[in-house]
């Protein structure tokens, strides 16, 4: 942190506290020609997100998988009401392929990562992250059905979940249903 101190007339002075963390040096997107449909793939701010249970930003770079902070569900049984969902919500299209991708780290079981209203996704719509003590990569393709709906990607302590305490950084979720029909990849300035 730095402290930036504004002056005015020398009368009155306010001291402005700066947070700044080199997220970029340990984070480059999947697809950087498509839009990441999570809106915080840093995890910075929980309102950003839906969700339910005991669930936390935490503020430390010696515990994020990349820059000061990551999200944390902190919960002491598996399910509703006691482990925890963080929710990013999505406006699921019919027939499209989705790629989701995210640094995880399941600390006394397994965690879940899922979808829902996809209309029957192909492949399942729960899935299980291992026990980790540190951070792996998850990803996972999934195919909407033909009456897909807005709705969720969540990661929580519930679904496939044997586990209820879990950390989530680097979160991305990409439609790439152009890049896996298409020999043909954007260049950047595209």
């Amino acid at each position: 942190n730095v402290n930036i101190v504004i002056s005015e007339s020398e009368v009155s002075t306010v001291n402005v506290s700066v947070e700044a963390s080199k997220d970029e040096a340990c984070y480059t997107p999947m697809y950087s020609w498509l839009t990441n449909l999570i809106t915080d793939p840093f995890m910075t701010d929980l309102s950003k997100f839906g969700g339910w249970g005991n669930k936390s930003i935490v503020i430390d770079p010696a515990v994020a998988y990349c820059g000061s902070r990551c999200a944390f569900i902190n919960g002491t049984a598996v399910c509703w009401p006691n482990s925890g969902s963080i929710d990013a919500s999505i406006a699921w299209q019919p027939n499209k392929t989705y790629r989701i991708k995210a640094m995880v780290k399941a600390v006394n079981g397994t965690m879940n990562m899922g979808v829902s209203n996809e209309a029957n996704v192909s492949g399942g719509s729960d899935f299980s992250i291992p026990q980790s003590d540190t951070w792996v990569e998850f990803t996972k393709d999934i195919t909407t059905g033909a009456n897909a709906t807005s709705g969720l990607c969540f990661f929580n302590g519930c679904g496939a979940s044997t586990g209820f305490i879990g950390y989530i950084d680097n979160w991305e979720m990409y439609d790439i249903t152009s890049v896996i029909t298409s020999d043909i990849r954007p260049t950047e300035n595209n």
